[in-house]
């Protein structure tokens, strides 16, 4: 089972509303899709109605005009949206209001992660395209003996135009089998390609007693002492699975150096309600697959596929239903293309070759 992590707004409302999970929308993706036109999305003003709007039920467009900050939906979020019932609707905008009081975390949350993830962008770097990214995977070594694992560093470099937003929880960047899109392509010694599923955990830690300091006298006291206890255990969470980073043009994102561990290992840890993946130092992380072991000798191919298609163009059906709410062909078809420009689509890195012996 995967640890739980505290999910975004928007996932984490939806979950509890029994919803399913909205479509993908990053902030920044890039120009993997041949002939699809750069995003011309308007700033929603606060005066004017977006289009967009006309997708919500009556009653949360209303909450939406009343809103404070007006969150800019989109075409594709608010198409999403106005399935759900206008209950859903009106607790969704109202969560996303409250969204701008976020910003120090973010602030501190990027900050945090640049510092760790980013290396700034190499002297005379010339972009590529709009959006586009270069994936390098790196191996500790080219030898290793028989049944030993696999360890590695990933380098992801913007080398696009515009930045590349990574708002990820479980982020694989930090976690070695966190959630994320990338996949690992092995081919053993005569053998054929295969996907190398990573290990999950075992089970969430155990859940420590708390013991109130005895100086601790009164109700106040013991409050704020709890109140802080669990903002700062929510940081290191947060500093150990969400990763939050616009990578700039030319920048490259790491992975942190992580190890999984043997089995008595990680149990030992979960028992006494700690991380089963204490940091480590170094530039390099295990790879723990579920499957594949490297116990054969001979020449192992390996790879990484960033994994971030476009979605699907919208059926005639979905068509002419936004058509008799008033969004025309035309309307629906540019916002399709310019959020469909938005995603990376499928980069491979380059393949190493790794010699197994006895």
């Amino acid at each position: 089972m995967k640890r739980s992590l505290c999910l975004a707004v928007m996932a984490a409302f939806l979950a509890a509303c029994g919803g399913k999970e909205p479509p993908h929308q990053p902030a920044a993706k890039s120009e993997q899709i041949p002939g699809v036109p750069t995003r011309t999305a308007p700033v929603v003003s606060r005066n004017e109605q977006p289009n967009w709007l006309k997708e919500l039920s009556p009653e949360a467009q209303k909450v939406w005009l009343e809103s404070k900050h007006k969150p800019d939906l989109g075409p594709q979020l608010a198409g999403w949206l106005g399935t759900r019932p206008a209950k859903t609707q009106i607790a969704f905008i109202t969560a996303q209001d409250g969204q701008p009081d976020n910003d120090a975390y973010r602030a501190r949350r990027e900050a945090e992660d640049r510092a760790e993830f980013v290396r700034p962008a190499p002297k005379g770097f010339g972009p590529e395209g709009r959006r586009k990214i270069r994936l390098t995977l790196i191996p500790k070594k080219a030898m290793m003996k028989t049944g030993e694992t696999f360890w590695y560093r990933l380098e992801l470099q913007n080398v696009g135009r515009e930045p590349i937003l990574f708002d990820e929880r479980s982020s694989f960047w930090k976690v070695g089998n966190g959630l994320g899109k990338c996949r690992f392509r092995i081919t053993p010694p005569g053998g054929k390609e295969q996907l190398g599923r990573l290990l999950e955990d075992l089970d969430e830690p155990f859940r420590k007693t708390i013991v109130l300091p005895e100086h601790l006298a009164t109700d106040e006291e013991k409050q704020r002492y709890a109140r802080d206890l669990v903002e700062r255990q929510g940081w290191e969470n947060s500093r150990r699975y969400h990763l939050y980073v616009n990578l700039q043009p030319g920048e490259t994102l790491v992975t942190r150096a992580w190890r999984f561990g043997t089995e008595d290992e990680r149990l030992a840890r979960i028992m006494a309600g700690d991380d089963p993946h204490p940091p480590i130092s170094g530039d390099f992380r295990e790879l723990p697959l579920e499957e594949i072991t490297f116990d054969q000798p001979g020449t192992y191919r390996i790879k990484v596929v960033y994994k971030d298609p476009p979605p699907k163009p919208p059926t005639e059906a979905e068509i002419q239903r936004k058509i008799k709410l008033g969004l025309d062909r035309e309307y629906q078809m540019r916002s399709y293309q310019e959020w469909a420009s938005e995603f990376l689509g499928i980069v491979e890195s380059n393949t190493v070759l790794v010699e197994v012996y006895k």
